[in-house]
């Protein structure tokens, strides 16, 4: 599989700037939406593109793309720390420092977390952080970031940048971040869209 780069995504799909974000902030916003859209999957792991929906009070809803998620493939029994979390679910995602990512993403230099990004109430699952990696060995059951994409010798997929591709979503989220309170302003929510454009088996 040829490798992909956000390079040659059209602008319509160009990230979001901390400016941008910034501005939005200023305004009365409902709710912000993480939409994860399944491209391809695998039978152990799930590539999906990450847009992000801003809603103000008004109803109306401004999306961006924002990189790539990698996932763990779709398991009809849960096995733990390889299955991907459930689809067509709407979860709330909450700031904590409750998480062993905490420290060494607070001190990263593209990062400089100020919390770990954290997706609640998932039947069956707990500590669903997103988080950085480069494959399926990564996940533990969890989303991954990435601004590319490819495939390794046994056909799953792999991401890279991942660091960078996390900073875009901590971009958005830091405006609306209330350090006192351990929560966002406005609620924030993560929903994966299960129907891939392609279906590849693996060796």
């Amino acid at each position: 599989m040829a490798k992909v780069t956000d390079q040659k995504q059209p602008r319509k799909v160009a990230p979001i700037s901390p400016l941008e974000a910034e501005k939005k902030a200023e305004k009365s916003m409902k709710r912000i939406v993480f939409r994860c859209i399944m491209v391809a999957s695998t039978a152990n792991s799930t590539l999906s593109r990450l847009w992000v929906s801003f809603v103000d009070e008004s109803g109306e809803e401004e999306s961006r793309g924002l990189c790539w998620i990698l996932e763990d493939g779709y398991r009809a029994v849960k096995e733990r720390g390889q299955t991907r979390i459930p689809d067509e679910l709407m979860f709330p995602v909450k700031p904590t420092r409750q998480s062993k990512f905490y420290a060494p993403y607070k001190a990263n230099p593209i990062l400089r977390a100020k919390y770990v990004i954290s997706l609640e109430e998932v039947p069956n699952f707990s500590l669903i952080r997103v988080h950085l990696g480069v494959n399926v060995e990564n996940t533990d059951g969890c989303p991954l970031t990435g601004l590319s994409c490819g495939q390794d010798a046994k056909g799953n997929f792999t991401i890279s940048r991942s660091a960078e591709a996390l900073e875009r979503l901590y971009d958005i989220l830091d405006p609306y971040f209330d350090e006192k309170a351990m929560d966002f302003t406005v609620p924030v929510f993560w929903i994966a869209h299960r129907v891939p454009l392609l279906q590849l088996a693996t060796s």
